[in-house]
């Protein structure tokens, strides 16, 4: 009886908590149509066709497949191996297990039982619902009517020259009561057969990773991360892993001789790429993308002494931007994750984000001005910045620098405003704090940059509101979450994973953002420097639900789109430098600080590649993570030399006992005068390398046996990098435990 009654408490707290909250809906969906009858092609119809391939219809389960006309390769929503049989003894088609036969996974809230649910398109709409389709121009449009839900996810498969385009347009949902959170196309379009060896997925976490297919357990591993970094107007209690953000928008698989790369094209802003791994019951690992079509917040509710249980609410208003995944099939030398790199990059070329290549750097370096700390007076409390670095000390760190070497140096003034590193004056203030310097000392260090080939930038965060300033208002001027409720946002703790309390902040408006490019312009407008930075903007993202007319920044919808505008018209005066970027902001970047040379190293993960890096090494100019807040500074430098990013560190000046407060890393093992002979010993170890790797591109990337690694470029050089603690033999020679070699071809 108690289990019953508190059954019961736990529903009425769930209905009013879900239902008491949330936006006015924008637009609404069409109602479930629950009358048209079932309407589909006949098995191994030809869709559409090429001189390459062809596309036909799979009846058993209603889904595609790709063939290639040459060889009879074969990809499609559902796993294949050849010879296997298709029906039993007695005639019958042969299903897998429903996850695997399902081309849609839809997940709902019931609003009877106001619980998280999941349909698989094979049983809910295949099987016991209606599945209607159409012919379109070179593809197929197909409704998939989830009846027990009352749901209707419309998806269109498209024959293009070189790819299948998978579309799935959230404004042609329908839905009844139930609503429609979030839906996953294509689950094992990119697939692993269990225990295959050589095979694996490729997910992109950080720089990128090789994902295992080893069988686990019946239920086998799940793992998801947000396209483009998680929300963050979700509050998180803690962060439970050392999670690296996923950057591109791409994932893939190899299987057998051919692989798949995979790139969602439209609505990335609003995905998560997941992986299903190892499960004995499903026998295959997928990979694939699920569109996030309601943004939600998790809150803890407590129904009584000791009884409380983590929920999702949900907004009321979709997300409204098309998602378009596009599957490219790889052959060949190409079936691989060089291959699948190749092809995101061929991607980004044909649409021009990337144009031509340009110089690489050798050495980038973040100089940290100062933050706040506590001070107090006759016993009054209160704040004050403590420099670490001023501008005629950065003068002197990089004069020393430059005297000591005679390449390009890309150099990041951090932390030189009104509070310096404290976000509590928007964008710095757009001043310079006097404890800093003044605007004639950046001039003066500025013309000794211009003169000294060194690329000088200046950070803004143009996100981050935490008092009324520079004219926006923390009451009228900040986003929203799922609740309608102001998004706050937390540092956290390196240590103990756990948010600070008294680091709440704020996010600008969504719609605001745009409008900043052309106030950070006027007021600069009397700056002497060449360079801006953004490194928040770069690489964060986050949902607005405060507009209840737009549904335009919900699910962190459309963030690409809004970076994309401000950072080409501050790109019009000035070079512009990222931070660990987003796609979209690393092709419109002079240089990327801080790309992530590793993933985030889950127990899927079987090894860490440099995926990131192949796409980009040649076209943008970019470093690696901070060698001197490495924990391990021997691997982060062979990671380096493997993916041909420069040298990074972060310097100060001067570093001060009352520094042990502040809550970041940058103040601790980055006082130039302790670093300077590390700092130059390593540049002139590696300065003949990448001299000869300058502006060119990586071409192909392979792991070896031994720990040993192959990094091929266009030109001709060829390195060769050894991990483990025992020496191993190269194509060219001998390589150190620890160690690398590399040679000119």
């Amino acid at each position: 009886m108690l289990k019953k009654i508190i059954c019961l408490l736990l529903s009425a707290m769930m209905l009013f908590g879900l239902t008491a909250c949330g936006n006015s809906e924008a637009w609404t969906p069409s109602a479930f149509d629950d009358k048209t009858p079932s309407k589909k092609l006949t098995d191994g119809q030809v869709i559409a066709e090429n001189d390459t391939y062809r596309l036909e219809w799979v009846a058993t389960n209603c889904s595609v497949a790709l063939i290639e006309k040459e060889t009879g390769n074969r990809w499609g929503t559902t796993p294949f191996k050849e010879g296997e049989p298709l029906v039993d003894e007695d005639g019958f088609a042969i299903t897998k297990h429903p996850r695997v036969e399902s081309a849609v996974v839809l997940k709902y809230m019931n609003e009877k039982t106001n619980l998280e649910e999941e349909a698989l398109s094979f049983n809910s709409a295949v099987k016991n619902g209606r599945v209607r389709t159409e012919l379109i121009s070179n593809g197929v449009k197909v409704e998939y009517y989830f009846d027990d839900a009352d749901i209707m996810i419309p998806v269109e498969y498209t024959l293009r020259e070189d790819s299948v385009a998978v579309k799935m347009d959230p404004t042609l949902i329908q839905e009844n009561e139930n609503r429609a959170v979030a839906v996953t196309v294509t689950p094992f379009w990119c697939y692993n057969e269990n225990d295959v060896e050589g095979d694996y997925l490729f997910y992109p976490s950080g720089s990128g990773a090789l994902v295992s297919n080893t069988s686990v357990s019946a239920a086998g591993t799940t793992y998801a991360s947000s396209v483009y970094g998680r929300d963050l107007g979700m509050v998180l209690e803690d962060l439970t892993s050392t999670e690296k953000s996923v950057r591109l928008p791409v994932y893939g698989a190899k299987t057998g001789e051919i692989a798949t790369c995979a790139i969602i094209e439209s609505a990335a802003d609003s995905a998560d790429i997941e992986a299903k791994v190892g499960s004995t019951g499903i026998k295959y690992s997928g990979v694939y993308a699920t569109y996030q079509l309601r943004g939600y917040s998790s809150n803890v509710a407590v129904f009584m002494k000791g009884l409380e249980k983590q929920i999702n609410v949900y907004s009321d208003g979709m997300a409204d931007t098309p998602m378009v995944i596009g599957f490219y099939p790889l052959t060949g030398e190409d079936a691989n994750y060089s291959g699948m790199a190749k092809t995101y990059k061929n991607y980004l070329k044909s649409s021009g984000a990337l144009t031509e290549t340009r110089d690489d750097t050798i050495l980038n370096v973040t100089i940290v001005g100062g933050t706040m700390i506590n001070k107090s007076f006759l016993g009054v409390p209160y704040k004050d910045i403590l420099a670490a670095t001023t501008l005629n000390e950065a003068k002197a760190i990089l004069e020393d620098l430059r005297s000591k070497t005679d390449v390009t140096i890309n150099a990041k003034l951090i932390g030189f405003g009104t509070v310096g590193l404290e976000k509590s004056a928007y964008a710095g203030g757009f001043k310079i704090n006097d404890n800093f310097g003044t605007l004639k000392d950046l001039s003066v260090l500025s013309g000794y940059c211009k003169e000294n080939n060194i690329n000088l930038y200046y950070d803004f965060d143009l996100t981050t509101l935490k008092e009324s300033d520079a004219g926006f208002s923390t009451f009228f001027d900040t986003a929203y979450n799922a609740l309608g409720k102001v998004a706050v946002a937390y540092e956290y703790d390196p240590a103990t994973r756990s948010f600070v309390a008294e680091s709440s902040y704020n996010l600008l408006k969504r719609n605001l953002l745009p409008s900043t490019a052309d106030m950070l312009l006027k007021k600069t407008a009397k700056w002497d420097f060449d360079g801006i930075s953004l490194e928040t903007l770069s690489s964060i993202s986050y949902s607005d639900y405060s507009d209840e007319i737009s549904t335009k920044h919900y699910s962190r919808g459309n963030m690409a789109s809004d970076v994309t505008q401000i950072m080409n018209k501050l790109g019009e005066k000035k070079k512009l430098a990222s931070y660990d970027a987003n796609s979209y902001a690393a092709v419109l970047s002079d240089v990327i600080f801080e790309t992530s040379t590793r993933s985030s190293m889950e127990n899927i993960f079987s090894c860490d590649v440099p995926f990131y890096q192949m796409v980009f090494k040649g076209y943008v100019p970019m470093s690696g993570e901070s060698m001197n807040m490495a924990a391990e500074p021997k691997d982060q430098l062979l990671r380096t030399v493997e993916s041909g990013v420069a040298l990074n560190y972060i310097l100060t000046a001067n570093y001060y006992n009352e520094f042990i407060d502040y809550d970041g890393y940058y103040f601790f093992g980055s006082c130039y005068e302790d670093l300077s002979a590390s700092l130059i010993s390593q540049y002139n170890e590696l300065k003949d390398y990448y001299t000869a790797i300058n502006g060119a591109e990586i071409v192909k990337h392979t792991l070896l046996d031994g720990g040993l690694r192959e990094t091929v470029y266009d030109n001709g050089v060829i390195v060769y990098v050894n991990y483990s603690d025992a020496a191993a033999t190269s194509p060219i020679g001998e390589v150190a435990a620890k160690s690398f070699v590399w040679e000119v071809k």
